[in-house]
C-alpha cells in the first residue's frame, strides 16, 4: 500500500519536473531567439555600413538604420521564408530613406520626393509594428527626419504657390538644416552588448530593462529606493554596511546554469536558480518557484550582489554551515 502511494508521488513529482523543465526551455528559447535575431541584425548593420550612399547620412538616421531597421530586417528573415532575398521588402526601403534625408539631393527632385515619402513612411511604420517596437523608441529619429525634410517641403510649397516658377529660382533663401554627423567611430556599427527584446518578450522572460538600467520587474529596494530588504534582520543590516567591499565579478563568474541563488524580488526573498545565460554572459535568466522568470543584465546582477540582494549559494558554504550546526549540537 505504502509503496503504491510512494510510486504515485514519484510519478507526480516527475510529471511536475517535466512540466517545469518544458516551461523553462520555452522561456529560455525566447531569449535564444532574441539573441539570434540580434546577431543577424548586427551582421545586417555591418553590411549597411559598407553601402556607397551611407556617407553623408546624419547620425540619428544612421543610428535608426543600424539599430532599429537592422532588427526589422533580421526579424523578417527569421520569420518569413517566402522571400529569402528581401522578406517584407524592408531592405529596399534603405536606399529611399537614405536619399530622402539628404536635402542636397531631394531639392533637385521635389516631385520624386513627394511621390516617395507616403509609401516610405507606411513601410517604416509597418516594419516597426512587425517587430513590436514602440513608437517612443524611434521618436527622435522621426522628429529629426522631419527636420531634414523641411527644405524640400518648403520648396514644394513655393512651387505650388508660384505656378510656372522654376525649381532653381524657388531655392532662394531655403536654409539647409544643421544635423549632427557621425564620427568615424560611429560610422562603423558596433555589435550590441545585449539582445533587443520587444515589450511582449520582456514580459515573457521577466525582463523590464528595455534600455539597460534598473530592473524594475524585480521591484528591488535598489530600484525603488526602499531599504526594506536591509531591514529584514539585524544581520542583513550589518551585512549591508560593508556591501561596498563585495567584488561581484568573481561571484557572478562562478554562476552556471543550475546554480542556486537567494534573490530579493517583489518584496520577498526567493530561492531561484540560474536557467540561462547568453554566450557573452551579459544577460542572465533566473527562475523561482511558481514559474516566475527573472531576467536581468550582468550589470544589474552585479549591483544586486553588491547590495546583497542576490546571493549565490555555494555548496561548500552549505556543507560548512551544516558541520557547524552538528558541532554545536555535539558540544
Amino acid at each position: 500500500m505504502f509503496s503504491n502511494v510512494l510510486a504515485e508521488l514519484a510519478a507526480l513529482w516527475a510529471d511536475q519536473d517535466t512540466a517545469e523543465q518544458q516551461w523553462q526551455d520555452a522561456v529560455a528559447q525566447t531569449l535564444r531567439s532574441a539573441e539570434t535575431r540580434q546577431q543577424l541584425a548586427d551582421e545586417i548593420a555591418k553590411t549597411m555600413s559598407q553601402r556607397a550612399d551611407i556617407d553623408g547620412v546624419p547620425m540619428v538616421v544612421l543610428s535608426f538604420l543600424y539599430r532599429s531597421w537592422s532588427l526589422v530586417m533580421a526579424d523578417a528573415k527569421l520569420s518569413d521564408q517566402s522571400n529569402p532575398i528581401d522578406p517584407g521588402d524592408y531592405g529596399s526601403v534603405v536606399a529611399d530613406l537614405i536619399w530622402s534625408v539628404k536635402p542636397t539631393l531631394t531639392l533637385k527632385e521635389p516631385a520624386r520626393f513627394l511621390a516617395l515619402i507616403p509609401p516610405l513612411m507606411t513601410k517604416l511604420r509597418a516594419g516597426l509594428r512587425s517587430l513590436g517596437q514602440e513608437e517612443r523608441e524611434t521618436e527622435a529619429f522621426v522628429d529629426e527626419m522631419m527636420l531634414l525634410h523641411q527644405p524640400v517641403l518648403k520648396l514644394i510649397t513655393r512651387l505650388r504657390s508660384r505656378p510656372g516658377a522654376s525649381v532653381h529660382a524657388s531655392l532662394e533663401a531655403i536654409e539647409l538644416p544643421v544635423a549632427a554627423m557621425p564620427t568615424p567611430e560611429q560610422r562603423t556599427p558596433q555589435a550590441a552588448e545585449l539582445p533587443w527584446l520587444a515589450p511582449k518578450e520582456q514580459g515573457a522572460v521577466g525582463f523590464d530593462e528595455g534600455n539597460p538600467g534598473a530592473n524594475q520587474s524585480l521591484t528591488t529596494p535598489a530600484a525603488l529606493g526602499d531599504d526594506s530588504a536591509e531591514q529584514a534582520s539585524s544581520s542583513d543590516r550589518s551585512e549591508a554596511a560593508d556591501a561596498d567591499d563585495i567584488d561581484p565579478g568573481p561571484l557572478l563568474a562562478k554562476l552556471r546554469p543550475g546554480s542556486k541563488v537567494d534573490l530579493y524580488a517583489k518584496g520577498n526573498w526567493l530561492r531561484a536558480k540560474l536557467t540561462w545565460t547568453n554566450a557573452k554572459r551579459t544577460m542572465f535568466m533566473f527562475t523561482s518557484q511558481g514559474k516566475e522568470p527573472h531576467s536581468m543584465t550582468a550589470r544589474t546582477c552585479e549591483r544586486l550582489i553588491r547590495k546583497r540582494l542576490l546571493r549565490p549559494i555555494g555548496s561548500q558554504a552549505v556543507v560548512a554551515k551544516a558541520l557547524d550546526v552538528l558541532q554545536g549540537k555535539g558540544g
